[in-house]
């Protein structure tokens, strides 16, 4: 190793030769190149310049724009990215006046600076000029590789994981196929990738990161810049996995190559390790440590970037979570605030319990966690020590702005995953929220105020990204778009879905590669054109982002007296139940049972494999933690179910005194939120009186279903039903009921529709849900999730007489995401769906009940779904709950 004296002589030297005009062009080139490769940084960005000059000078403008932002890229890399911003600024106006033809150049540009903005924590700023490259650059090419992986990094740091996720793949792929799968320029990409699966995917985490390590390390030996970063990000990967020791030792290494090339000087990759340092000692409980490291992480940060920078911000927020684990909250609570305002590029702060106002912010997830965490320290603060109210009411005051700042980045969340992977953490928000709002209640001047605002609270937890998604669609009819723009928008929809199911049940690695490839393409042009639609028709965007939650005085003075709405919250460790009856609002808190799960799974099973003896002792004591007392004129109920509690039937719960089935006593039906079934109930009802049947009977072989031979004696005797009640009936039966002739029907012209077929749900990805139909020239037989999601429905009510249609996956804080959604989403007003596979027989029965019931005039069809259960239920052969319990109404 060169000593440090040896390094700057040698510079010096360097630069005395140039400034003589010793050095040929190309020797000056070659030296910048090397100082490149060496990571010094500084060096390269001077000899670049140099360079970039003399082509100047001699009219080579293309060749002076290329080199000028080769050395800003250099001096971003230093450390020095406003100045990098700066220049880059002067730059791009030199090529638009110069060169305007240029494109690549002129994205070039655009990348540079957007990376500069995006080192500074504009995010914003950053976008807007990555976006604009994106759509310069006409050939794929390191350049354009860049752009991508820089737009990557926006997303994640905007929390659209997946979206960041194709832009790094993208980036991969260019990458791999210009410098080969082992290349450095790969490992780039590797990089990014390993780090978007912290904490979402440990083993594929670390198997990006070691791949990415020992590429740099082959390519540049251990002591550099990129083999630094490679080392932090493994020390995460493995502090993830309880491995601490080998994470610190990991650091260590890194911070030795940071001290070897930028000795005292600060940097944010110094920065970096020790804000890493400092979280990692954090989770093995070493408190000491981990405050050190956090200081000295804050403190080089504002020597590099000032008090406003979302570094900064995340390095308060870490501090104060030290502090609160030390249990010095009034400490944590005013570093919390630091955090917060460190977030805002033009707020400060005078006093605690001072409230930001939500614009101009850097990172809006860090803003959330020290939101969240200030809130409930907060609460903390006032049960452990003060006992003020002031506590608990800012407390509750930080929660809602919690809120506020949640409806806005679900706004910027680009994709459906990615909005409910945002409710898993809004859902900790409203546990505290209603949690403190019922604590204010019990206060002298506290009472129905608070009680409502729990229910708000609740309401806001249940289907946020579903009511977004029906909204947008009544948006577009209200919004006046022109009929060209929603038929390109339904255009691409349809072919987003098409390439997600094809790239879900891939078959090869060179399909995966097209389909993604497609599937990116596709998507970007989608986004694009919902981006115009919002800038150019402000009343869609208006009427797409209207986030009102109903309330629980709207839906008390909506009942009559024999109604009730139930709407359930699960906490971490306690059961909210929402009773809201024609007379006002009561909340019950109960704390968890031991066995509350063990219960729920319990019953589920025991009714699906009919084992008596657990499931009378299952459903008797769920019937106790669940199910309050109620007044004797109360008959309808309609349950919001929340987490797991979405995957039972209430109907099969029994009552301890006399050992009746829950169904025997009321109507049930179950809704996705509050604000659904008021939307539901203030709707006009016009129903066309004209139903729809399908029925394949039997199945191709390769699907292994088998033939549903009872389905077709149940459609022919419920349409007999139904023309005799001068009802217009069409029916597809057998061959008949093919994917081609149902897409090709109206769909929006039935009031009714009735599929007596298979349905299959699959958990781990809900776009390979599907409803088994036949095949046809143009379709496979398979109407997965996604197509439904396309289709245009009207019907009052659409009836799966299928099995396990009703599942899904389960997302906190959204229920279950499954073909019922997607049917809800396609204009379904109510479901019937089932939760598990029954006999074809017994389901004949029911449904020719259930639509005699619904024909002789029952007041809705909960009331008809119930006299249906309780046929059988009185039956001789289908008493059973396995019966007649897995069919429910999602709906009123």
């Amino acid at each position: 190793e060169q000593s440090c004296f040896m390094k700057r002589f040698r510079s010096y030297l360097l630069i005395f030769f140039i400034s003589t005009g010793l050095f040929a062009q190309n020797d000056l080139l070659e030296l910048a190149e090397l100082a490149y490769q060496e990571a010094d940084y500084a060096k390269a960005s001077s000899l670049y310049e140099r360079y970039a000059q003399m082509q100047r000078s001699e009219g080579h403008f293309l060749e002076y724009g290329q080199f000028s932002l080769r050395s800003g890229q250099c001096r971003l890399l230093a450390g020095d990215a406003d100045i990098c911003m700066e220049n880059t600024k002067l730059i791009l106006a030199e090529i638009k006046e110069e060169m305007p033809s240029q494109k690549e150049l002129l994205a070039e540009a655009h990348t540079l600076l957007g990376e500069s903005q995006l080192n500074l924590g504009r995010n914003d700023l950053a976008l807007e000029n990555l976006q604009k490259a994106e759509s310069l650059f006409t050939e794929q090419n390191a350049q354009q590789a860049e752009c991508l992986e820089n737009l990557g990094i926006i997303y994640w740091n905007n929390g659209n994981l997946d979206l960041a996720t194709q832009y790094h793949e993208k980036a991969l792929r260019i990458r791999q196929e210009l410098f080969g799968k082992l290349s450095v320029e790969a490992a780039d990409s590797y990089n990014n990738l390993g780090v978007i699966n912290l904490g979402v995917d440990g083993f594929r985490a670390s198997l990006y990161l070691s791949r990415t390590r020992s590429i740099y390390e082959e390519a540049y030996g251990i002591n550099h810049p990129k083999v630094a970063f490679a080392l932090i990000n493994l020390a995460s990967a493995n502090a993830e996995e309880g491995n601490t020791i080998d994470a610190l030792a990991l650091l260590t290494k890194a911070e030795a190559i940071w001290d070897n090339l930028y000795e005292e000087e600060p940097h944010p990759s110094k920065a970096f390790t020790f804000a890493n340092f400092g979280r990692i000692y954090g989770m093995d409980g070493q408190w000491s440590a981990a405050e050190e490291y956090q200081i000295r992480a804050l403190d080089m940060y504002k020597q590099l970037y000032g008090e406003k920078h979302p570094s900064v911000a995340n390095a308060y927020f870490l501090l104060g979570k030290i502090k609160f684990e030390e249990e010095e909250w009034k400490e944590a609570i005013d570093i919390y605030q630091q955090s917060i305002y460190a977030n805002l590029y033009d707020q400060d702060f005078k006093k605690w319990d001072d409230l930001p106002k939500l614009n101009n912010y850097y990172n809006a997830d860090i803003l959330l966690s020290s939101l969240i965490s200030k809130a409930k320290t907060l609460e903390i603060l006032h049960i452990a020590k003060s006992l003020k109210p002031a506590h608990l009411i800012a407390a509750l005051s930080t929660y809602a702005k919690c809120d506020s700042l949640i409806s806005e980045i679900r706004q910027i969340r680009k994709n459906e995953k990615d909005k409910i992977r945002m409710g898993q953490l809004a859902k900790e928000v409203y546990e505290g929220a209603i949690r403190i709002s019922l604590m204010l209640s019990e206060q002298p001047l506290g009472g129905k105020k608070y009680l409502e605002q729990a229910f708000g609270y609740c309401e806001r937890s249940k289907s946020a990204v579903l009511l977004e998604a029906i909204s947008e669609t009544k948006a577009q009819s209200f919004a006046g778009l022109p009929q060209d723009l929603l038929s390109r928008e339904d255009s691409l929809q349809k072919e987003i879905s098409f390439l997600s199911q094809q790239l879900a049940s891939k078959s090869g690695e060179a399909e995966e590669e097209e389909l993604k490839n497609n599937l990116f393409e596709t998507e970007r042009q989608y986004r694009s054109l919902i981006y115009s639609l919002e800038q150019d028709y402000p009343e869609y965007y208006s009427l797409k982002y209207q986030s009102t939650a109903t309330s629980a005085e709207a839906v008390s003075q909506s009942l009559t007296k024999e109604e009730a709405l139930l709407s359930y919250f699960e906490g971490e460790k306690q059961l909210y139940l929402f009773i809201i009856k024609n007379r006002g609002l009561e909340v019950i808190v109960k704390d968890k049972s031991e066995d509350y799960l063990k219960q729920i799974s319990g019953l589920r099973n025991a009714i699906k494999y009919r084992v008596a003896s657990v499931f009378n002792t299952s459903a008797t004591s769920l019937y106790k933690e669940l199910i309050p007392d109620l007044p004797s004129d109360i008959t309808t109920l309609t349950i919001i179910p929340d987490g797991i509690l979405g995957t039972i039937p209430f109907e099969g719960l029994k009552d301890r005194g006399d050992d009746s089935y829950f169904i025997e006593h009321y109507d049930l039906s179950y809704e996705y939120s509050a604000t659904l079934f008021m939307e539901k109930r203030n709707a006009e009802k016009n129903m066309n009186n004209e139903v729809l049947f399908v029925a394949p009977v039997d199945f191709e072989p390769e699907t292994r279903m088998v033939s549903l031979a009872g389905t077709e004696k149940e459609v022919n005797t419920i349409m007999y039903f139904f023309e005799s009640n001068d009802w217009k009936s069409t029916t597809l039966m057998r061959a008949e009921a093919n994917e081609g002739s149902l897409k090709q029907l109206d769909l929006e012209s039935y009031g009714i529709l009735h599929f007596a077929t298979h349905g299959l749900v699959h958990e781990s990805k809900p776009e390979l849900s599907r409803i088994f139909l036949g095949s046809s020239q143009q379709e496979d037989g398979l109407l997965y999730s996604g197509e439904i999601y396309n289709l245009k429905i009207n019907a009052d009510l659409v009836t799966l007489s299928a099995c396990e249609t009703g599942l899904g996956k389960l997302a906190k804080g959204e229920g279950i995401v499954g073909l019922s959604r997607s049917l809800l989403y396609a204009g379904a007003e109510n479901l019937i769906v089932s939760l598990w596979q029954v006999s074809d027989q017994s389901t004949s029965d029911l449904m020719i009940r259930l639509y005699q019931e619904i024909l002789e005039g029952r007041k809705d069809f909960s009331a008809s779904l119930r006299q249906a259960k309780l046929s059988l239920l009185k039956s001789e052969n289908y008493q059973d709950p396995y019966y007649w319990a897995p069919f429910i109404l999602i709906g009123n």
